[in-house]
């Protein structure tokens, strides 16, 4: 309860990400294949009121935080993300298993 109505207290995180995967012809015939990544999180912190039989919804706070596979991010309230590189490993391994 909250000013004596019901009150809901979400906190809710996104991530998105974008994957580059990148061929470049090298001598003899060869191709040299890179993958990257670059991530945005987005995490919120919602109020919902419930108003007679409706719910009135409130966003509180919105933190988006943006990072690729190279670099990792702090937010402002301290919050990390470091690339661990295992999307761009996946991705890698499956061209790798096509290619044999």
């Amino acid at each position: 309860m909250d000013d004596k109505k019901l009150t809901r207290y979400e906190r809710t995180a996104q991530l998105t990400g974008k994957a580059t995967v990148l061929l470049t012809p090298l001598e003899d015939g060869r191709t040299r294949i890179t993958a990257s990544a670059s991530y945005q999180l987005t995490r919120a912190f919602v109020r919902r009121q419930q108003k007679d039989s409706e719910w009135l919804t409130t966003l509180l706070s919105q933190a988006p935080l943006e990072f690729t596979s190279s670099t990792g991010a702090k937010d402002i309230l301290g919050f990390q993300c470091f690339p661990t590189h295992a999307l761009e490993s996946e991705i890698l391994a499956g061209i790798r298993a096509r290619l044999d």
